[in-house]
């Protein structure tokens, strides 16, 4: 009651905390950082045995002695402190949807709430709660960096059980059996911890763990959120081999995505990002570091630069194998926040927080290439290298979940309009051809047929068959059966002729997005040769405005799109082009239609490409 008469006469000196706590202020600062650890923990987690802290040290706070003439006054003016922030309230964040917050991020508890509606727990560097992605309807208790102005979620517990029906009934609980639970206004939990020992403390450490603390007193961790992450690794985090790193379903959706990063059985070796969902019997491993070396992965030479992280592989090749990084400690520079995350897309990238940007910049991913994710374009769905959407659908297709690919996410792939295979007369299907194009997934039967006509024939009979490839010189059949995943264009890859209704079909396949048909163009992928490529150039150029002439001049023929067909050139998009072409920026040379510029498709295949200075049909039409 008198505690607070005593602040006047305490000096500052003694009004320093005996043990760092964390702080909780009006309004979070860009400049904030965590403290710096001493040297001889920045490996940060301590491997040890099972219920041991998995923290610096194994503590959840660090002392401070003072000499015994200054115990009584500092007992007193600690005492006065802790009554003092016992007896006041935070000032409301200005973050929309947390209104208060606590002042300590630690809670010993027996059967009670811990956190209820918009109510947080915060240290220097991070918060946890309830938050929203969707406006309001579905509540995540998660954590998310408190140090700095945009809003970045680290871990979410309740990822496939969200709170329904606002904020109100969402609250976490400390039960008597000393579990840590969700629960919604019925009272059902909606998640839980799986610790097998009682815990009666929860507290969030600077370092994003939340973690329970042992009844004992000891400061044992009985478990922590480091053990169950979502699409985030934090430094001082450590993956072992039952662990993994899994993406959200979309960037509005933190339920579990397809992607994971895991430590790769059996040898536990090596890190591979995998795909994985109802549908695959087995993970599918569609990037991997490589081997360790004993200080870096053979795949990731980036890791021998030794001022930015150490990184610590602890029982390497062994199932109890365990891989942690942090921050490499400097005398110049203060700490800096990192994370890798496994994002919707299937990539893994590394991201760092810039004060003078106030923002996040990404400065390491892998895969380089999105088409290599694996299924990230869903069925039938077509990727192509660069630019900010990498999914379409081809014609005929559309996006068989728009909402999703607004929030890009493009799982469910493309689905024919009009209507599924089988679902009328299968005699009257036909074949699209889509051009030289890989994909993922799919199985193939293969047999020798006499001609193209019998291969889509023997397709045809099958319902499930979803396409063939057929090699004239070696009468090579392929039906095509499964998920087409990823399609892509390749020069390495055969022919694909797409199954498609007959009403569907079109003398000319274009890829199309959810911006709208793409502009038909046409690239020969021959010979990069400066002189061929310009005149095999002039030539087409010459042929196509002969062919209008006699058109204009009332000579009835085949359109250019006809010509174009008949000349077995393929099809690209005008986004494509200027992408292979890095924006049309090397010019090879000019001729009387235009000039010719040098580029590069996805699969490395050189090429030049004119651009038409009068072209026909459109204002950004090209023809190489």
């Amino acid at each position: 009651l008198f505690s607070p008469l005593f602040l006047p006469f305490c000096p500052l000196r003694f009004l320093l905390p005996v043990t760092e706590m964390p702080r909780c202020t009006g309004s979070p600062s860009p400049w904030r950082r965590s403290r710096r650890r001493s040297d001889d923990a920045f490996w940060g987690p301590a491997r040890g045995k099972k219920g041991e802290a998995n923290e610096p040290h194994g503590t959840v706070g660090r002392s401070k002695a003072l000499p015994l003439s200054m115990l009584l006054p500092a007992l007193l003016c600690t005492y006065a402190v802790a009554a003092a922030a016992l007896a006041s309230t935070c000032d409301a964040r200005s973050e929309p949807g947390t209104h208060q917050c606590r002042r300590d991020s630690g809670h010993k508890l027996g059967t009670s709430v811990l956190i209820t509606g918009n109510s947080t727990l915060i240290n220097q560097t991070f918060e946890i709660g309830f938050f929203t992605v969707d406006g309001g309807s579905r509540w995540y208790f998660g954590t998310w960096y408190a140090s700095i102005p945009v809003r970045t979620y680290v871990w979410v517990a309740n990822r496939d059980a969200p709170v329904s029906g606002g904020l109100t009934p969402a609250t976490v609980w400390l039960t008597a059996e000393g579990l840590m639970t969700v629960r919604d206004n019925a009272g059902r939990d909606l998640w839980r911890t799986d610790n097998t020992e009682p815990a009666a403390e929860a507290r969030l450490l600077e370092t994003g763990n939340l973690v329970l603390l042992s009844a004992d007193g000891s400061g044992r961790f009985v478990w922590q959120s480091f053990d169950r992450p979502a699409d985030t690794w934090l430094p001082y985090m450590s993956v072992t081999s039952r662990g993994a790193i899994t993406s959200w379903r979309s960037s509005a959706d933190p339920s579990l995505g397809p992607y994971s990063l895991r430590l790769k059985p059996p040898d536990y070796g090596e890190f591979h990002l995998v795909y994985e969902n109802s549908s695959a019997i087995l993970p599918i491993t569609y990037w991997s570091t490589g081997k360790w070396t004993g200080d870096r992965f053979t795949g990731v030479p980036e890791m021998s630069v030794p001022y930015i992280y150490n990184f610590r592989f602890d029982k390497p090749f062994t199932p109890e194998a365990s891989f942690v990084y942090s921050e490499a400690p400097s005398d110049f520079a203060s700490s800096f926040l990192t994370r890798f995350v496994v994002e919707p897309s299937g990539q893994l990238r590394q991201y760092t927080w810039s004060a003078q940007s106030s923002s996040w910049n990404m400065f390491w991913f892998r895969p380089e290439n999105p088409c290599r994710v694996y299924a990230l374009c869903g069925d039938t769905g077509f990727c192509r290298e660069g630019g900010l959407h990498p999914c379409g659908c081809l014609a005929g297709f559309s996006p068989s979940d728009p909402a999703a690919w607004n929030d890009d996410d493009y799982s469910g792939g493309c689905s024919p309009e009009t209507g599924s295979r089988c679902d009328a007369d299968t005699a009257a299907d036909g074949f699209e051809e889509v051009g030289l194009v890989d994909f993922d997934g799919a199985s193939a039967v293969s047999f020798s047929s006499p001609s193209r006509d019998s291969c889509q024939q023997s397709c045809v009979r099958n319902c499930s068959c979803r396409g063939i490839n057929f090699n004239p010189d070696t009468r090579l059949c392929r039906n095509l059966y499964g998920n087409l995943f990823n399609l892509r264009n390749s020069t390495a890859a055969p022919l694909l002729y797409l199954r498609v209704s007959t009403s569907s079909s079109s003398s000319q396949t274009r890829k199309k997005d959810g911006g709208g048909q793409w502009k038909a163009v046409a690239v020969s992928v021959g010979s990069i040769g400066v002189f061929l490529a310009i005149s095999g150039s002039a030539v087409l150029a010459w042929a196509l405005w002969w062919r209008g002439r006699k058109k204009r001049e009332g000579i009835g023929g085949e359109g250019e799109e006809d010509v174009l067909a008949n000349a077995n050139l393929r099809v690209f998009s005008y986004k494509e082009l200027s992408t292979a072409t890095r924006g049309f920026s090397e010019e090879l040379g000019h001729g009387g239609f235009g000039a010719v510029f040098r580029g590069e498709l996805p699969d490395s295949t050189l090429v030049a490409v004119k651009r038409l200075e009068r072209p026909g049909g459109g204002d950004r039409e090209f023809r190489a």
